[in-house]
């Protein structure tokens, strides 16, 4: 599948790419990133996730934000999941949740209800895109890292924690420009 030029193992370098930066940023680097298919995924991030529910949150739309920013526009997928991923977390259907529950939306969705101010479909959704916003912006910033990652890989298929943090040093500061963006959002004082 070719969208706009985009190969779909580019978009999943880009995408996977988001996590490992932003992740890096405000959580945690890393252990492994992946653009190796494995069962439904194309790619993966692995990271302790241990933050704030406002950090997870954009954690896990930092993918679908690298995808915009690379594409110009806001991935399908994000627009057609999220309703279905805030259904199955605010509602539990057991049939739905087997669908989507190890989705970047049903998982930032699960973060958004965990810090209990959202209740409703339209709240979640809400807060949901608000983070993503932070998150695109805060990626906007480090690009050039997000682009070192996605490109290395292009090349390797996957990498590992220091591989990760080779990049990321190399690639210049990532950490005070996100802090930034994070402070103007008021979500670090």
């Amino acid at each position: 599948m070719v969208a706009m030029g985009i190969t779909r193992l580019k978009r999943t370098a880009y995408h996977e790419a988001g996590h490992t930066v932003l992740g890096a940023a405000i959580n945690d680097m890393p252990e492994l990133v992946s653009i190796r298919a494995e069962g439904a995924a194309l790619g993966r991030t692995r990271h302790q996730m241990c933050a704030s529910p406002s950090i997870l949150v954009q954690v896990h739309m930092a993918g679908f934000a690298a995808e915009e920013v690379l594409t110009g526009r806001r991935p399908r997928r994000l627009q057609k999941g999220l309703s279905r991923s805030i259904t199955a977390a605010l509602h539990k259907y057991p049939l739905l949740l087997q669908q989507v529950e190890n989705d970047d939306e049903y998982m930032a969705a699960v973060a958004v209800i965990e810090q209990g101010c959202a209740s409703t479909l339209a709240d979640v959704q809400q807060d949901i895109i608000r983070y993503y916003v932070i998150a695109k912006e805060s990626l906007e910033t480090v690009w050039k890292c997000v682009d070192a990652v996605a490109k290395a890989l292009l090349k390797h298929e996957e990498l590992d924690r220091r591989s990760i943090a080779a990049i990321v040093a190399a690639a210049g500061d990532i950490y005070l420009p996100v802090d930034k963006v994070q402070c103007r959002h008021g979500l670090l004082r």
